[in-house]
C-alpha cells in the first residue's frame, strides 16, 4: 500500500468515536496483513486510540479544514514575530488568534448540539478546554500544528510557553519542545571587551536579551490564560441563556401537566356519572 493511501486509512480510523477506534484498527491492520503489507499492518496496530478531547479535535481537522488551516497559518506568523520580538505583530496577530480560535470553538459547540440532538456525542465543558488548550498549543507549536492539521491527534496538548537553555558558548531561545531555536549571539569582541567595563557591558546586553524572551514569553502565556477564561466564559453565558430557556420549558410544560390532570379528572368524573345513569336506566329498563 502507498504512503499516501496508509495516511488515508489513518486519517479515517481518528476519524471515529473512540469507542469504535480499537476494533476498526484490529480490522483494518489485519486487511492490510491479508493483502501482503506487513509493514503497514504493525504501523496500525501501534496506533494509539484516541482521548475525548483529541477526537474533538480531530473533527475540526475533519469538518473545517480551510478554517483550522486559516488558524495555523497565524501561528506560523505569531511564532515568526516571536522569535523577532516583534510586539506590535505580536499584538495584532494576537487578536487574529483569538478571533479565528473562537470561530473553530463555536463550530464545534453547534456540531456537538446537532450530534446530541440525534441522539450522538457532544463535547462536554472539560472536553471544550482541552480542544481550546490544544488549539493554542497548535498555534505555538510546529509539531503540534502538524497533527492537528493531519486529523490523526491521539492526546491533547497543552503549551507550557518557551524556556531558556545556557550553554557554555551561546544563549538559546527554545520556543517549543523540539522546536527551532533562536541563538543569541554575543556581541563581537573588541579591544574594549577584553577590559571589565566591555565584560559588564556584554553582561547587560545578554540579560536585556533574557529579560525580554521572558517578558514575550510571559505576555504569551497571559495572552493564552486570558483567551482561555474569555472562550470560557462566553460559553457560560451560552449555557446559562439555554438553562434559562429549558427551565422556562420545564415550568410551563409542568403548567401544561397541571392543567391536564385537571381535565382528566373532570373527564373521570363526568365518565363516572354517566356510567352510574346508564345502570339505572339499564335496571329501570330490565324491571319493567
Amino acid at each position: 500500500m502507498s504512503s499516501s493511501s496508509l495516511r488515508d486509512v489513518i486519517a479515517s480510523l481518528y476519524q471515529l468515536e473512540p469507542e469504535e477506534f480499537v476494533g476498526a484498527r484490529s480490522r483494518a491492520a489485519a486487511a492490510m496483513k491479508a493483502d501482503g503489507d506487513e509493514v503497514g499492518s504493525a504501523r496500525l496496530r501501534k496506533l494509539a486510540k484516541p482521548t475525548i478531547g483529541a477526537f474533538w479535535v480531530n473533527q475540526i481537522a475533519h469538518h473545517w479544514p480551510a478554517d483550522l488551516e486559516e488558524l495555523l497559518a497565524v501561528g506560523e506568523q505569531l511564532r515568526a514575530a516571536t522569535l523577532a520580538r516583534n510586539r506590535i505583530d505580536l499584538t495584532r496577530l494576537d487578536r487574529s488568534r483569538r478571533i479565528k480560535t473562537d470561530a473553530l470553538m463555536s463550530l464545534l459547540w453547534h456540531h456537538g448540539e446537532d450530534q446530541s440532538a440525534g441522539g450522538g456525542r457532544k463535547p462536554s465543558q472539560e472536553t471544550l478546554t482541552r480542544v481550546l488548550e490544544t488549539l493554542t498549543a497548535a498555534v505555538m507549536d510546529q509539531d503540534v500544528a502538524e497533527q492537528v492539521r493531519a486529523g490523526t491527534l491521539a492526546r491533547t496538548v497543552v503549551h507550557e510557553g518557551f524556556t531558556l537553555l545556557d550553554t557554555d558558548e551561546e544563549d538559546v531561545v527554545d520556543p517549543t519542545p523540539g522546536g527551532p531555536t533562536v541563538t543569541l549571539l554575543p556581541l563581537r569582541e573588541t579591544s574594549r571587551d577584553r577590559h571589565p567595563s566591555g565584560a559588564a557591558k556584554r553582561a547587560g546586553q545578554v540579560a536585556i536579551q533574557r529579560a525580554t524572551a521572558d517578558l514575550v514569553d510571559a505576555e504569551n502565556d497571559l495572552s493564552a490564560a486570558r483567551d482561555t477564561v474569555e472562550s470560557l466564559a462566553r460559553m457560560l453565558e451560552v449555557l446559562e441563556s439555554e438553562l434559562v430557556s429549558m427551565t422556562r420549558d420545564r415550568d410551563s410544560t409542568r403548567t401544561n401537566v397541571a392543567a391536564w390532570k385537571r381535565k382528566l379528572r373532570e373527564a373521570e368524573r363526568q365518565a363516572r356519572v354517566a356510567r352510574q345513569r346508564l345502570e339505572v336506566l339499564t335496571k329501570g329498563d330490565a324491571t319493567d
